[in-house]
């Protein structure tokens, strides 16, 4: 899906000109062998958890992890400047 590439910099321009700090991607966890692995990946804002996804490769994790994030601060536009 190429709509997906396209959520890691929505997030990080929004973050970036609200708190002038770029979202932080970790992986969690991985599941499965080698061959079929799972990623787990949070986005971090200041230290708090603004989005999870999973994907079959880090940078899918990733975009889904910012497009949750996104989702978030879509509902609550607040959340940012609280904490």
């Amino acid at each position: 899906d190429h709509r997906l590439a396209n959520y890691k910099s929505q997030l990080q321009e929004l973050i970036q000109a609200q708190l002038k700090t770029p979202p932080r991607y970790k992986v969690s966890a991985t599941h499965g062998p080698d061959h079929a692995k799972r990623f787990v990946v949070e986005v971090l804002v200041r230290g708090r958890v603004l989005g999870r996804g999973e994907g079959n490769s880090k940078k899918l994790a990733e975009q889904r992890a910012a497009r949750e994030a996104l989702h978030h601060l879509a509902q609550d536009s607040s959340s940012l400047r609280h904490g």
